[in-house]
């Protein structure tokens, strides 16, 4: 049945989430590290793992009550191990591979759309929106659950934003940056201030590093 789906998938995800904060918070010393493309390697195996058997068995664990960010959470955290393999070895296809999980959150507006996996649009969407709000709860957990969700956004658009920077995907980093401006705008209205202040120091750094490679006027950071 679908919760038996269900168990076996959050196994899996407690599994795969284990692996990818050890070698996070290993950081800078496991890029250096004789054993780091092993750790790395175990960790993307369980996330191809994980990925599969996701889209094996969407429909029960859509029954199940499994969430379009929840898929979207998975995909950016593949993005991020590509992106955080590729500062180790710097070979560009690595990279790329970051960037094909971040364009298809987007595209497929993992983040943004009806928290349930409905059919999504097949392209990639023409603005940012805020994340939806979660069915079933109420009052300050559907607060908190939508604050945590527009977290994960915002990092995740950070993180696409530089890697399309990298790769030379100048205009598509001009749009991301619109979205992610227009996201921190819409957050900053909800959250704490340290937090708002938190996040319109990222977006100003992300427009200097723009600025520095294009060439082009900085625009205007949130709230100044």
């Amino acid at each position: 049945g679908p919760y038996n789906v269900l168990e076996a998938y959050e196994r899996l995800l407690n599994r795969a989430t284990s692996k990818f904060n050890k070698l996070i918070d290993r950081g800078t010393d496991l890029r250096h590290s004789q054993d780091s493309t092993a750790a790395y390697t175990r960790t993307f195996n369980v996330y191809n793992e994980l990925w599969r058997f996701q889209q094996t068995h969407r429909a029960a664990l859509v029954e199940a009550g499994l969430k379009r960010s929840d898929i979207g959470e998975i995909a950016s955290k593949i993005g991020q191990l590509y992106y955080n393999f590729y500062l180790k070895c710097a070979d560009t296809n690595v990279l790329h591979e970051a960037y094909v999980f971040y364009e298809a959150i987007r595209a497929r507006q993992y983040f943004t759309a009806d928290p349930t996996l409905a059919p999504a649009a097949a392209g990639p969407s023409s603005a940012a929106a805020a994340p939806a709000a979660h069915p079933g709860l109420g009052g300050a957990q559907e607060a908190q659950h939508a604050h945590h969700l527009a977290v994960k956004q915002l990092r995740y658009y950070a993180r696409f934003v530089i890697v399309c920077l990298m790769l030379g995907k100048k205009e598509e980093a001009c749009a991301l940056l619109q979205e992610f401006q227009a996201l921190i705008s819409a957050f900053a209205m909800a959250a704490p201030p340290q937090e708002a202040q938190d996040w319109a120091l990222v977006i100003h750094e992300v427009c200097g590093f723009l600025n520095a490679d294009v060439g082009m006027p900085l625009p205007r950071s949130p709230g100044t």
